[in-house]
């Protein structure tokens, strides 16, 4: 579907966060869960091949929420999955102030539908550089509409999470941490945050929250120099990120 524009976004007019999945609830040693899971038939929003999908949220004893998620399909098709939660450590107001560092030092660039180009550039002397830790509004003038980009982590996925982010609100001194297995993330600063109404009749605009969507490289099918999202019989789509929180 172009859904956005001439584009497709999100996976379609009706993507995966738009399902009903079905959901069961646990408890083992590492903390309570629930799994959730979904079954998009062949031909769903114009993708080949059913396919099978788990997401399973774990929230640890140690102040730590696992997402894991894992795929599979009948024949080969596309499989990127992430996360789109807006975070917000000071619980109000925008995230301007907020500290942020990423793991990165190069981005996948884009055109101005926002969409990749398939060259990966450095991010030093650009906006874009947060490979030590810097307000998410310092250089945001600098940046027309925003952040809305893939950071590059590593050239492939990993086997076990490593570290990407980290946020910090100094105000209150609350900290988030996000480790991945995936080679990108998605720093997303909330551009189109309308007045959205949220718990207890709170209303959010612009930049009221951000987002750090773990995934593989948006675009890949379109450039074969970028890792390949394409996924195929036999094979398990495998993904966990992890968000811990503190305080200093």
């Amino acid at each position: 579907a172009a859904n956005e524009g001439r584009h497709h976004l999100h996976g379609g007019t009706r993507g995966f966060d738009q399902a009903v999945w079905a959901g069961r609830s646990s408890t083992s040693d590492a903390g309570p869960s629930v799994a959730f899971s979904h079954t998009s038939p062949d031909g769903d929003e114009g993708y080949p091949a059913a396919l099978d999908v788990t997401v399973t949220y774990t929230l640890g004893h140690d102040d730590a929420l696992r997402i894991d998620y894992g795929a599979t399909c009948g024949a080969p098709t596309l499989v990127n999955l992430t996360n789109h939660s807006y975070w917000n450590l000071a619980g109000h107001a925008d995230v301007l102030a907020h500290d942020l560092e990423l793991r990165a030092d190069r981005y996948t660039e884009v055109d101005a539908d926002l969409i990749p180009t398939g060259r990966l550039l450095p991010v030093a002397g650009t906006p874009l550089d947060f490979t030590s830790a810097e307000p998410i509004g310092r250089d945001l003038a600098d940046q027309p509409g925003g952040y809305d980009h893939n950071f590059v982590l590593a050239d492939a996925p990993r086997s076990e999470p490593e570290l990407a982010a980290i946020v910090r609100d100094p105000a209150s001194g609350r900290t988030m941490r996000v480790e991945t297995t995936e080679p990108g993330v998605q720093l997303y600063s909330g551009n189109f945050l309308d007045g959205i109404v949220g718990q207890r009749g709170a209303r959010h605009g612009r930049h009221a929250g951000l987002c750090l969507e773990a995934q593989r490289f948006p675009d890949a099918i379109h450039h074969p120099t970028i890792p390949s999202v394409v996924l195929r019989p036999g094979d398990t789509y495998r993904q966990v990120t992890v968000h811990t929180f503190g305080a200093d």
